[in-house]
């Protein structure tokens, strides 16, 4: 595996096309020596192949094609033409399943020749596939999927999350701001799986880190739709707060057995992920009065009044008639990312060091997340919003900031070395204080 430290690496890549020529020039001694020039291959007139592996069947199916709705839209507001060549997308199916994604990439790579791979969406399935792209030095692109070790352990200079964040990202400044806010003790309700350990891990880190206690922390499994036994643990220690992250199918599973038990009366302050609380979960529960209040913490907050946001937001609504996503937002800004590096490279994306160096010099200029910059692990440096979900004057449930964290490293306050050493956040470890 490759390691980035430092930027990217001038070791050329397997699929580099950069040419190199040695010649021999005489020394004052008499003797030779090597000289190295290089040259840059000029780029190839034929489309260049995006492959985008997400899911549109099974249980993500409706973020998938959530992702697949914002990068279409970066597209066609902006025409499909970059450097002279045409920008083809191929959809692959990952179904949600990391051997079915590791069959559709090796097709998209080896079948229709895609240049760059855009994807996938679930972090286990993210360290799957990017293990094999990072090996074949394949251009990888991930504007959803967030799992840790990508951008940290695994950092390799052909991978880069645009559009995206770790996983613990947004969580590390949130545990910051609930203790900060008076929360002493609190329970958590985290799925059994890398996503539930590092966004889990990391706000329950500098939530301990600020002093505060979690008196337990619950986990369900990935595909979990039955929280009955759950929201019993949880009401007889009555905690002050919860913080709850349900995925998937398993969001409705949880709001209802929170209302089925009476939990909406308690006083138990709920705090939420930013993924149970994004646009694509709320569309389903729109007539949920306790979600009103609900607390969370993300990159992405669709009730920012950011003029790229709120351009975003009404031209996705124009287009598909919804509310855009997290995902939505995340794909879109990873397509300006990708047509700003093709252009700044000319096209040359078959010059796979020249395509990656202009990924990593570029930033999007209008992105709905807010302002981005890659670190020098392939990780955006992104705004992070405490957000609070609000009706509306048109009755519509969306998250509001009520307050800013800007450029937050994956990384948070903690030396890099360090956190990549100490802090990989699994079942057993949920930070070094609780």
């Amino acid at each position: 595996m490759l390691t980035a430290c430092g930027g990217i690496p001038d070791e050329a890549g397997e699929t580099s096309t950069t040419a190199a020529a040695s010649e021999s020039t005489a020394t004052s001694d008499g003797s030779s020596e090597e000289t190295t020039s290089t040259t840059e291959t000029a780029a190839s007139d034929e489309p260049i192949v995006v492959g985008l592996l997400l899911p549109t069947t099974g249980n993500f199916a409706a973020n998938g094609q959530d992702a697949i709705d914002g990068w279409n839209l970066y597209w066609q507001l902006n025409g499909n033409e970059v450097a002279g060549r045409e920008i083809v997308t191929v959809d692959a199916d990952t179904g949600g399943d990391p051997a079915i994604a590791l069959q559709k990439v090796n097709a998209l790579i080896e079948v229709d020749g895609a240049d760059i791979i855009v994807g996938p969406l679930l972090a286990n399935i993210g360290v799957a596939v990017g293990e094999q792209l990072i090996d074949r030095g394949i251009p990888h692109i991930s504007p959803v999927q967030c799992a840790n070790a990508l951008t940290q352990q695994l950092a390799s200079p052909t991978f880069a999350r645009l559009g995206g964040l770790s996983c613990g990202q947004t969580s590390h400044p949130f545990g910051q701001w609930v203790a900060d806010e008076g929360f002493t003790e609190i329970m958590m309700l985290c799925p059994d799986f890398v996503f539930g350990y590092e966004v889990c891990g990391a706000f329950a880190d500098t939530f301990t880190d600020a002093g505060g206690t979690i008196v337990e922390q619950l986990w369900f499994p990935i595909n979990n739709q039955d929280f009955g036994t759950f929201i019993t643990q949880i009401q007889e220690r009555s905690p002050a707060a919860l913080y709850a992250l349900p995925i998937g199918g398993g969001t409705a599973g949880f709001l209802q057995a929170w209302e089925d038990f009476g939990m909406q009366s308690s006083d138990i302050q709920l705090l939420m992920g930013g993924v149970p609380t994004d646009p694509s979960n709320l569309r389903n529960f729109q007539d949920v009065d306790f979600l009103e209040g609900v607390i969370s913490s993300w990159h992405y907050a669709e009730g920012s009044d950011a003029t790229a946001t709120t351009d975003f937001v009404d031209s996705f609504i124009a287009e598909y008639g919804e509310v855009p996503s997290f995902y939505s937002a995340g794909a879109f800004t990873a397509a300006n990312w990708v047509a700003e590096a093709i252009a700044a490279a000319d096209g040359a994306v078959e010059d796979t060091d020249r395509f990656m160096e202009a990924v990593y010099s570029v930033s999007p200029d209008a992105s709905p997340l807010g302002p981005q910059t890659l670190d020098e692990f392939g990780n955006p440096d992104t705004n992070v919003y405490i957000r609070q979900l609000v009706r509306r004057d048109d009755g519509l449930l969306w998250n509001e900031v009520i307050e800013t964290f800007e450029g937050v490293s994956q990384f948070w306050t903690y030396d890099p070395a360090d956190y990549m050493e100490n802090r990989v956040y699994n079942r057993d470890f949920q930070g070094l204080d609780n």
